[in-house]
């Protein structure tokens, strides 16, 4: 089977009420059958329409694979949710496995606001050793119950909060004070900005297993992302502080482009990756809000005219 350098695939004329969920199952159906066909036959399962998928570290077979969810912008994440419980469903179909989770899949995960929170449900585990927390579709029930609350995030109180809000409240429910980045279950990359520098700060868990200076809370990381208004936080030891704002929206450079962002990470982590030789070595499964973005903008990364070789599944 011949595949293309990069596939590049986007739902048409996607329109979301900026007030209401109610149209996010005619927008789901814009999600065609087809793109998930593709997905799973060509990329996913190797191309063989009988195979069953067995769930051993992907890079095994030379391609890294990269989970990345955009920020929810008017869905409130619950668009991207709902497209990740129809990925489950079919992986879980493939693979013979009906427990199986998301992350199973992936070697890499990203994500900048409420997808950003995205990644965190689906990608922590509760105990060391352990499945993560939520299923795709645990995660989806979070969203829609919680979604608006998580766009809202800092649109109350002080200029500098830490928990005084409802999403914090949320997020410390499902987290805790324990659970932290050491405990994602595969690499993650959550973005904010930092106001304190000046700078994208980009929380990653292979940092957080270097030094304890770089693991934060997963409750503060998820809030982090999502926060319009300036949120200081502490790292698990207290030497490193930031002041973060959200990495989605209106976000700034990588903030705004997870994908770049994981790909750049993959490219120049060799201790983690040791099997990606280059770009052609990727596969990136990237997962829009409904607004259509320019497939360049994800490619201009460090490759130097080689960036055009990644596979990109855009799924706007």
């Amino acid at each position: 089977m011949t595949t293309p350098s990069m596939l590049e695939l986007r739902s048409s004329n996607m329109v979301v009420d900026n007030d209401k969920h109610s149209n996010t199952d005619d927008i789901q159906k814009l999600m065609t059958y087809e793109i998930f066909s593709i997905l799973e036959n060509n990329f996913l399962f190797g191309g063989d329409d009988h195979a069953k998928l067995s769930l051993i570290n992907n890079q095994q077979h030379g391609k890294v694979r990269i989970l990345s969810i955009d920020d929810g912008g008017s869905t409130d994440g619950v668009l991207s949710a709902k497209t990740l419980l129809h990925l489950q469903s079919i992986l879980r179909t493939k693979s013979g496995n009906p427990t199986a989770h998301i992350s199973d899949f992936f070697d890499v995960v990203t994500g900048a606001g409420t997808g950003g929170v995205l990644a965190g449900l689906l990608f922590t585990r509760a105990e060391h050793g352990g499945p993560p927390m939520f299923t795709a579709d645990e995660s989806l029930k979070f969203m829609v119950e919680n979604g608006s609350r998580l766009t809202n995030y800092s649109r109350s109180g002080s200029v500098f909060r830490r928990t005084s809000s409802k999403a914090a409240k949320e997020l410390k429910k499902v987290f805790g004070d324990h659970l932290t980045l050491k405990d994602a279950v595969k690499a993650v990359l959550i973005p904010c900005y930092d106001l304190r520098t000046g700078a994208p700060f980009l929380f990653s868990r292979a940092d957080a297993l270097e030094m304890d200076g770089c693991d934060f809370s997963m409750a503060d990381v998820c809030g982090a992302t999502v926060a319009d208004r300036a949120v200081e936080l502490k790292s698990t030891d207290g030497r490193t502080k930031i002041v973060a704002v959200g990495g989605g929206g209106g976000g700034v450079g990588m903030m705004n482009n997870p994908t770049a962002a994981a790909i750049t990470h993959v490219l120049n982590n060799k201790q983690e990756f040791p099997v990606c030789e280059g770009v052609e070595d990727l596969l990136v499964v990237s997962l829009g809000n409904g607004v259509s973005h320019s497939s360049k903008s994800f490619l201009k990364i460090a490759a130097d005219g080689a960036a055009d070789m990644v596979l990109l599944l855009d799924i706007a």
